[in-house]
């Protein structure tokens, strides 16, 4: 008589081991999707960060004159010449923007509702203004906008950018950039 089958035990034996590396295949799967996807939003910070900074720098660069407009640093208006307009003894071709920081709930914990706006033209009430950048707050509990004191005509621009949709809590990238006013008029000679 000969055995041409395998014996209970022995499929049994099969069954479990292939579930225990399917098991394994599985989780490993599932960390790698988590990776990627944590790796897609934390490319998707940097980017909006960087168009920010970028936004900010080039707005700030321009700047004839700059006003810190709160105590805590939070906000900034900046005067600049409009190119269309412009006449070397004519200043009424300044155009006023600004970027404001603005917490909804007044409170910088829940970052959710914290976000930097651009204002292209003051004067004109408000309709112009853009979001730049969501989900921040000052870094460390430092002004956001500062200038620095050696060189008036210097902005700091301090700052977190926070992925809000992390599984591990939230993760930041912290901005730090000083911006060097190219056409700064000092005030106070």
């Amino acid at each position: 008589m000969s055995n041409k089958g395998f014996t209970l035990v022995e499929i049994m034996f099969v069954s479990a081991l292939l579930i225990v590396i399917s098991a394994g295949m599985m989780k490993t799967y599932i960390a790698g999707q988590r990776s990627y996807k944590a790796g897609l939003s934390e490319l998707d910070v940097q980017r909006v960060s960087k168009l920010a900074i970028e936004k900010m720098g080039r707005r700030l660069r321009n700047a004839k004159s700059i006003t810190l407009l709160s105590a805590n640093g939070n906000s900034i208006e900046f005067a600049w010449d409009d190119p269309l307009i412009w006449t070397p003894t004519n200043n009424a071709d300044d155009i006023t923007s600004g970027f404001y920081y603005v917490d909804a709930d007044n409170n910088p914990a829940t970052i959710a509702d914290n976000s930097i706006f651009y204002d292209s033209d003051v004067d004109d009430g408000g309709n112009a203004l853009q979001t730049l950048v969501s989900n921040i707050s000052p870094t460390n509990n430092q002004d956001i906008f500062s200038t620095v004191t050696i060189t008036p005509n210097r902005v700091r621009m301090r700052f977190t950018v926070f992925d809000s949709y992390a599984e591990d809590g939230y993760q930041g990238i912290d901005i730090n950039s000083v911006v060097e006013l190219r056409n700064y008029t000092n005030p106070y000679p």
